[in-house]
């Protein structure tokens, strides 16, 4: 997938003044489809909001050819769009638009070039020919080379199959893993919305379920600083709120400060020597607050929008986000700067957002299956 920008002529269009700062991505793989009259696929982009106050709304556009596109839709104040009926081996050229409340439209966004992989069937959909966790066709269609197991740069896929959980529990929401100095943490949601933990290792077991106290909804958030963990859920009033373990001992919950509401779990992620706390606020947009071991920065707008919390973490000097796609397909995206990520497909299925941790090496992923019961999977640094 390539973009290209505006021409020169395409910028001397007459358009309302929106500080269209859009750009589009592809949010996941192709997914086909086999209707009557042959095969079809469909895929998801999205963008980023307009920064203009007066933006009423968006219209995607696609076509055959560079700028000249053939059919468009008005998608409102949406930030993604499913392309429907897309042809196997065909290239599609696809911009956005934003408008106002008197119908005049901005200038076209970036483009997004996105060619649709070839399909004959499933297998060929699946053949891995270098082995590296990506399909050829997916490959192909990125402009990676499929018989090379380096490209792309991106983990080569969870090395280990999916185990059912040791030590037994059941979850109602995804549970969360925290690297800790002699193993992990897994934090979950019980069955009776109870906050629980448990520690232990691949190597040297796990420990017993301890009851945090407190009720949540969704799913914790967990992260270990200097020894200490932190834990953060969101309450059933919808606030943010911490406790914290020092050796033993638990804190009190009490609200992060700066306040907020979270319509899902909130995400930590310790980088650069700051605590990154990441929710999908009530509007769905995605909100960060900043803890520099003495002071919280108070939440701002990343931009961009989300339907259910995403679960971050830094492996092999990269970080990465594991989400759950919109079929229940867990996805790993690896971030390559502020506006891209390198998506690729995970095995099995979630209802809920995913857990993991890095700790000696090994990078622990846990989901929440079909049964409701826990899974864990393991990738190597």
């Amino acid at each position: 997938m390539t973009r290209r920008k505006p021409t020169r002529s395409e910028k001397s269009r007459p358009v309302f003044s929106a500080r269209f700062l859009t750009f589009l991505v592809a949010l996941g793989l192709a997914q086909w489809l086999f209707p009557a009259g042959g095969e079809a696929a469909r895929v998801t982009i999205g963008w980023r909001p307009s920064a203009g106050a007066t933006v009423a709304g968006y219209k995607v556009h696609w076509g055959g050819s560079a700028r000249q596109y053939d059919w468009h839709a008005n998608v409102g104040n949406r930030t993604t769009f499913t392309l429907k009926g897309l042809k196997e081996s065909r290239v599609y050229h696809i911009a956005a638009t934003a408008y106002d409340g008197q119908g005049r439209e901005s200038r076209f966004s970036e483009e997004l070039i996105y060619s649709v992989p070839k399909a004959t069937g499933a297998d060929q959909i699946a053949q891995d020919t270098d082995g590296d966790g990506f399909s050829d066709a997916w490959e192909t269609g990125q402009g990676y080379d499929p018989l090379d197991a380096g490209s792309p740069p991106v983990p080569a896929g969870l090395l280990s199959p999916w185990v059912l959980f040791p030590t037994a529990g059941l979850t109602l929401a995804g549970p969360e893993a925290a690297a800790s100095r002699t193993g992990v943490n897994l934090v979950i949601r019980g069955a009776d919305d109870g906050i629980y933990q448990v520690e232990g290792s691949l190597f040297g077991g796990w420990g017993a379920w301890n009851a945090l106290g407190g009720l949540t909804p969704s799913k914790p958030a967990a992260v270990e600083v200097s020894g200490e963990l932190h834990v953060f859920v969101r309450g059933t009033d919808d606030g943010i709120y911490t406790s914290r373990r020092a050796g033993k001992t638990w804190t009190p919950w009490v609200e992060v400060p700066g306040g907020g509401l979270a319509a899902s779990g909130p995400e930590a992620l310790w980088f650069r020597d700051e605590l990154h706390l990441f929710v999908r606020g009530i509007g769905d947009g995605i909100y960060l607050n900043r803890y520099n071991g003495s002071n919280w920065s108070g939440w701002s707008a990343l931009g961009g929008m989300t339907i259910a919390g995403p679960e971050a973490a830094v492996f092999r000097g990269a970080p990465y986000l594991f989400v759950p796609g919109v079929s229940g397909t867990p996805y790993a995206g690896r971030i390559i700067s502020p506006s891209r990520a390198e998506w690729i497909s995970l095995p099995g299925a979630t209802p809920s957002a995913l857990g993991s941790a890095l700790a000696e090496g090994v990078l622990y992923l846990v989901v929440r299956g079909l049964d409701d019961a826990i899974y864990v999977s393991y990738a190597f640094e």
